[in-house]
């Protein structure tokens, strides 16, 4: 088994949306309020956050008969080690777990 850890922050984090909303009227609808048309209007939004961290850890599975039995020059292809991570679990799958995951922000 073998444990990833991964972590990023940004003292300041901003994500702006944008988006167009369309409203067309529909059946028993009010007509003098459609009376021009479908209503359309582009709403942003944004949302801003200081000092945010994301953590996580994974746990990686490995099968130690499968690596032991790779070449050297079969230990730097990528397809064969992801194949013995693959067999690194019963029934062979998805090798990796998450283990831990945290989030902080303040607003």
């Amino acid at each position: 088994d073998e444990e990833m850890h991964f972590e990023v922050a940004f003292r300041k984090f901003r994500m702006t949306m944008t988006t167009v909303v369309h409203i067309e009227p529909g059946a028993g609808t009010a007509v003098d309020f459609f009376s021009h048309g479908e209503l359309q209007k582009e709403v942003n939004m944004s949302v801003e956050l200081g000092n945010v961290s994301l953590a996580f850890s994974m746990l990686a599975f490995f099968s130690q008969h499968r690596l032991d039995a790779l070449g050297v020059d079969q230990m730097q292809q990528l397809a064969c080690l992801a194949s013995c991570a693959r067999m690194g679990t019963l029934p062979p799958g998805v090798p990796v777990r998450m283990e831990r995951a945290s989030f902080n922000s303040t607003v």
